[in-house]
């Protein structure tokens, strides 16, 4: 796993949950909790299912590691991003304010 520093792969990592999240975000409907939920969950991936598709489809050991990799970055970047989102205004699925 160490190996990944200095290569470009946390990067790409980086760059497929923020492509996910904007994905998630445009087709995410047109309340903002709804979006936000949407988002977050486009962004954080099913970590447990890709580990299954990566080891049972490839031989490279670095494939499983990628994916790894991608869910650390997930976390780490989704987790504190959900707070600010949730500092920014209470709402439910629906869109409306909530008490």
């Amino acid at each position: 796993m160490l190996e990944i520093f200095g290569t470009r792969g946390i990067l790409a990592g980086l760059l497929f949950v923020a492509y996910g999240f904007c994905v998630g975000w445009l087709l995410g409907g047109p309340g903002k909790g709804a979006r936000r939920v949407v988002a977050l969950g486009t962004a954080q991936r099913n970590l447990a299912a890709a580990l299954v598709v990566a080891s049972q489809s490839f031989n490279d050991p670095k494939v499983v590691v990628m994916v790894i990799v991608v869910g650390i970055v997930g976390l780490v970047t989704i987790v504190p991003f959900a707070r600010v989102l949730a500092k920014r205004g209470d709402t439910n699925a629906a869109g409306t304010p909530t008490s």
